[in-house]
């Protein structure tokens, strides 16, 4: 009797110290492990100066704190075909520069027609650090297709 009244306090004990709000946490922390992504956007508005065009993506989301410790990766995806920038497509080199609150993106010698689209993921510290601890650093983000770091999800 003694033994089935500890078991039954040593079980009470277990299930009264697990809250619904741990898994919840632990679940809502390992879905951020991909940072923001937006949606593939087609640019119809380029400037353009000496020879470059300039288009710019606005989003709040990037902050004074994504700039100076996250990393925001911005891909173009043509037709099918996804690549994360700097790159060369067709006879145009595109990059990307990141500001407090936008995404500038540059493309020389000619502008980007309204096929191409794209997209950018913003990645903030504790994301970073999160993944640093799965074996993944930022350098290697750096060499990541879109796929693989949408896969990072899972």
């Amino acid at each position: 009797m003694k033994k089935i009244l500890f078991l039954s306090l040593v079980s009470l004990v277990a299930f009264a110290s697990c809250k619904k709000d741990d898994i919840k946490t632990k679940a809502a922390q390992s879905s951020e492990t991909i940072g923001t992504t937006s949606s593939w956007k087609a640019i119809e508005n380029w400037s353009s100066s000496e020879g470059s065009y300039k288009a710019s993506l606005s989003d709040d989301r990037i902050s004074s704190d994504i700039t100076n410790e996250g990393l925001v990766l911005v891909y173009a995806k043509s037709y099918n075909s996804s690549t994360l920038l700097p790159a060369q497509i067709g006879n145009t080199y595109l990059y990307y520069q990141v500001e407090n609150g936008s995404v500038q993106i540059v493309a020389n010698s000619a502008a980007p027609g309204e096929t191409l689209q794209f997209i950018y993921i913003i990645f903030s510290k504790d994301q970073l650090n999160t993944l640093n601890q799965k074996g993944i650093n930022a350098s290697q983000l750096l060499k990541m297709n879109y796929q693989q770091i949408t896969q990072l999800k899972n």
